[in-house]
């Protein structure tokens, strides 16, 4: 009886050293990920840049993803039904400025986004 505990117990000590390893593994790899997002982080988050650099097609796909509901220009002003909400934080001084007016205000894209959802989830 007691054979097939020691073998138990190597078999157990074998795999777990497999999986410490694999674990140590894993773990470098996420490391070298992470590190590589974080160098590439500043440039991604300079938008103006992205946005000269892009070929029009791109720079229509840009302003379709962050105007979901259309950009208008009218009165000398662009103007939006909402703003996306990575952008609102600057909607004062963006009306200030007079370069943009977000005609709905950002409360109402929110319970506009949830009764949308829902109606949506109906069908």
């Amino acid at each position: 009886m007691p054979k097939p505990i020691k073998s138990g117990t190597r078999s157990f000590t074998s795999e777990k050293a497999q999986l410490m390893a694999r674990k140590e593994e894993l773990e470098e790899n996420l490391e070298d990920y992470i590190e590589q997002e974080l160098l590439v982080l500043p440039y991604l988050l300079n938008l103006p840049h992205i946005f000269e650099e892009a070929t029009i097609t791109q720079q229509h796909a840009i302003l379709k993803e962050v105007f979901k509901q259309g950009l208008t220009f009218k009165e000398g002003t662009f103007r939006t039904p909402s703003l996306h909400p990575e952008f609102v934080h600057n909607r004062l001084k963006f009306k200030q400025l007079g370069l943009l007016i977000d005609e709905q205000p950002y409360d109402d894209f929110w319970r506009n986004l949830l009764l949308r959802r829902a109606r949506d989830s109906t069908f």
